[in-house]
């Protein structure tokens, strides 16, 4: 499957990085968990690009999805202080924290793992 996705990157033209996360460095792991490969996408321009191709797939996530591109859009057309200026926290701004609840409250709606009971041959039930 992670090769197929980084096909997929690779296709859209997206620049990624992966790692290894080795189990080794857990301390109470247990001896059915095997590493993982994760794949990250390094930039703004980089999420936007993914979001929108997967958007039209998304079912149940689409409003989420729609709500952080519109975040990513909002830090992108803030106005910067030079070239070379380190990132601004946005953190603290209301318009930001908008998109923060709305995302929260978008979320609610989704299946959480903590909650959700999966049986098999059964109905999820939450």
């Amino acid at each position: 499957m992670i090769q197929r996705v980084s096909e997929i990157y690779v296709k859209l033209g997206l620049v990624f990085f992966y790692a290894v996360n080795s189990v080794k460095r857990y301390k109470n792991r247990k001896s059915t968990w095997r590493n993982q490969l994760e794949i990250t996408v390094g930039s703004k321009i980089q999420i936007i690009k993914l979001l929108e191709a997967v958007m039209p797939y998304l079912v149940h996530k689409q409003r989420y999805a729609a709500i952080m591109l519109e975040a990513i859009h909002w830090v992108q057309s803030q106005p910067r202080r030079g070239r070379h200026s380190a990132g601004t926290n946005y953190t603290g701004k209301n318009e930001f924290q908008e998109y923060i609840a709305a995302m929260a409250a978008e979320r609610e709606f989704h299946i959480e793992p903590e909650v959700t009971h999966r049986v098999a041959s059964q109905v999820l039930q939450w």
